[in-house]
């Protein structure tokens, strides 16, 4: 303690109690400083308790200011400006004190509370001081003075607050506005409380039309989901991201990511919402634009290998879990390079472009057509419920492909060979799929073109253990698992069953009911065809017989025959011996080949046609229009019918090229003395066009489908 001073209340003060205020403040900063910092202390907030020291020293530079203006004298034109809370001529450390508390995290009730403790410091202190001794002369004017300088400050640092803080919002606001993003509030009932410009343009809305409505009032497109985030971000005290579409009238749709973040009060409760939204159309184009880059070929726009792969993953594992069947059919474009080096890359070009939609045109919507590179392509079939769907859209692409191209005043003509495998039958992955797919297309291919093949294990296997379905197949024979079922051939005229078409299935007893194309190849590399076609024929000619004998009259009954067999007639003699053995009439049985067979086969196939006839039996023309043989052509060769390709049946109604070509194929045909049937007719207006072109018979699910000898001796009982 230093000499001649007096203690109270646990202070020191110099002895010399007559001393004016302002000295009397300069002279005990400290203990005033500690006397207001017992209740300072508690308005500090947390994020500033480290900087406790600087916010003490900011106190105590305004105690100076506040002592030196005491001890300067006061004119009475300053007191009446100070009297009416005016600012002082010259600033003071208060000026400085609001926009400094408001920096440092303080609320304005907090910063005004320590001017009241520091008051109270101060007035506590020379209080105690001048217990049980006079007050100086000077004292009550001190006091009015130091009163008017604490109100003086605390209107300063009212101002300064409020200055700071509405050049905050001011600051807060231009960055809000100048920014392309969409910010704005919401209160608790998700209602507008602050938009900036971008949201006012988007709305075209000034902001006070904006304020206290939300988003139904707004008729904003997305207003229930929008209005649905706002209240999850309440309820959850978490923020909310989303995206929406916004399409306004006569403009193109925008595109918004958006998040909405709950505001919460230090006790952590909501108390209002803040959201921002971007707009991200240009960069949801360009992310589109980059995955149609990668997933499609530019050239046709058909999924490139890329899409193929995962579509096909995709309908692998969809297969796996509905237990339908997907087949894969692999199409190799047959002399486009031929194509392609004569006419120009141009042309070829746009010749793969043509293939492309000829393809897209041959399967359903829900089907995947797909360009590998070069002259491949890819169809993946999936949700099939009949198999004989495949070999429809195999011989439609065929058909479309043989069909020749005008490109530049050029006709172009090409086909294709096309390779089939069935999943999860011929593999259990989609990466065997593809590989038993493009092994049927180049056996196709090497078989002579413009046809299909499905896959067969005996080709992909080698060494000992490549003969399983060849093994099969012979057991089948033995266990009699071959079966021939029977559709019905009507006249067109008066619906009445006038012929029937066997065709041979295998009911395999680990993979189902197999068609001809699955194991008519295999069969035919290991020489058992001959020995089924014969069985086939014999099954056909005694139910020819027997349903003869029912009607009363001959029954004919027509067999399909490969061109391998057609080639190898050495079995001619041989069925026509059984014809006569069975008291058959002639012509009871008809062999069905392909149209193909008549452009590629040898000089001597009138001579082959003229010994089935010699034998009693009459030769069709299957699948015709498919191909490149005209009706010009057919006059070379003694043929008894020709069948109409099921594809152009069924593009009669939507196609009037197709109606045109059928009406032409009959006209023609019947001018050269040959029977007209039509195959796949399905609905009335079909067998409507066809009756009318004069057709002669007709066969298809309209009337029914292939069914065992025993149903369908059923449908030719009388009614």
């Amino acid at each position: 303690m230093y000499a001649g001073q007096a203690v109270s209340n646990g202070y020191a003060f110099k002895e010399k109690i007559t001393m004016r205020l302002s000295k009397f403040i300069l002279s005990n900063l400290e203990p005033i400083l500690q006397e207001w910092e017992k209740f300072a202390r508690t308005l500090v907030p947390a994020s500033q308790k480290t900087n406790r020291l600087m916010l003490r020293d900011d106190v105590k530079n305004v105690l100076k200011t506040m002592a030196a203006d005491l001890a300067l004298p006061q004119s009475d034109r300053l007191q009446t400006q100070k009297s009416k809370g005016r600012h002082p001529e010259t600033k003071t450390a208060a000026a400085t004190h609001g926009s400094d508390r408001l920096a440092s995290g303080f609320s304005l009730v907090a910063a005004m509370a320590e001017y009241r403790a520091l008051r109270a410091s101060v007035i506590r202190l020379w209080e105690d001081a001048h217990t049980n001794k006079p007050q100086p002369a000077t004292a009550l004017n001190d006091m009015i003075r130091f009163n008017e300088a604490i109100d003086q400050a605390i209107s300063e640092s009212v101002q300064s607050y409020s200055n700071s803080k509405d050049r905050q919002t001011r600051v807060l606001d231009t960055i809000l506005s100048s920014s392309p993003d969409m910010n704005c509030t919401f209160d608790l009932k998700g209602k507008l409380a602050y938009a900036n410009r971008a949201l006012t343009e988007l709305l075209e809305l000034p902001l006070d039309e904006i304020v206290g409505k939300n988003f139904f009032d707004l008729n904003f497109s997305a207003a229930a989901e929008l209005q649905g985030q706002i209240k999850q971000a309440i309820t959850s005290k978490k923020q909310v991201r989303g995206e929406i579409c916004r399409t306004a009238a006569g403009a193109e749709a925008q595109f918004y990511d958006y998040i909405f973040v709950p505001v919460l009060t230090k006790r952590g409760k909501v108390e209002a919402v803040a959201g921002t939204a971007r707009n991200v159309t240009e960069r949801k184009a360009s992310e589109e634009k980059n995955w149609q880059k990668a997933n499609f070929d530019p050239l046709t726009g058909l999924p490139n290998r890329r899409l193929f792969s995962d579509r096909l993953v995709q309908a692998f594992k969809h297969a796996g879990r509905i237990g339908a069947p997907i087949a894969l059919l692999f199409i190799d474009l047959d002399r486009f390079k031929e194509a392609n080096d004569t006419f120009g890359h141009e042309v070829g070009d746009q010749l793969l472009r043509l293939v492309a939609a000829r393809l897209r045109c041959c399967v359903r919507e829900t089907d995947t057509v797909a360009r590998l590179g070069g002259d491949e392509f890819t169809v993946i079939l999936e949700n099939l419920i009949n198999a004989d769907d495949v070999e429809d859209v195999a011989a439609k692409i065929l058909k479309e492909l043989a069909t020749p191209f005008q490109i530049e005043n050029n006709t172009i003509h090409i086909s294709g060979s096309i390779g089939i495998s069935l999943g999860l039958q011929d593999a259990r992955t989609p990466e065997n799929l593809i590989k038993n797919a493009d092994q049927a297309m180049y056996v196709a291919k090497n078989e002579g073109r413009n046809r299909f093949k499905f896959f067969s294990s005996t080709r992909e296997q080698s060494g000992g253990s490549g003969h399983q379905l060849i093994t099969d197949l012979r057991v089948a024979l033995l266990e009699q698992q071959l079966a021939v079922y029977y559709q019905p051939i009507l006249d067109i005229a008066n619906g009445r069953i006038i012929k029937a078409e066997a065709l041979l299935r295998w009911n395999h007893p680990e993979k189902g009911l197999m068609l001809p194309g699955q194991f008519v190849g295999p069969a035919e590399d290991a020489g058992l065809m001959n020995e089924i076609g014969h069985w086939v024929f014999t099954e056909a000619a005694l139910h020819s017989r027997q349903w003869s004998a029912l009607l009363g009259k001959p029954f004919q009954i027509s067999i399909n025959i490969t061109p391998k067999q057609f080639r190898d007639h050495e079995h001619t003699s041989h069925w026509g011996a059984h014809i006569k053995s069975l008291g058959l009439a002639s012509h009871s049985i008809s062999v069905d080949i392909k149209e193909e067979v008549l452009l590629n086969e040898a000089a001597d196939i009138s001579d082959r046609i003229g010994a089935l006839h010699d034998a009693g039996i009459e030769v069709a023309i299957d699948d015709f229009g498919t191909g490149n043989l005209s009706i010009a052509e057919l006059k070379k060769f003694a043929v008894d019918t020709i069948k109409i390709d099921l594809a152009l049946v069924h593009d009669m109604m939507g196609e009037a090229n197709s109606l045109t070509v059928s009406q032409a194929i009959i006209a023609m045909a019947h001018k050269l003395g040959v029977k007209v049937i039509a195959e796949g007719v399905e609905t009335i207006d079909q067998r409507d066009s066809l009756q009318a072109a004069g057709c002669d018979y007709a066969q298809g699910y309209l009337f029914a489908a292939p069914v065992l000898a025993e149903e369908f001796e059923k449908l030719l009982q009388p009614a």
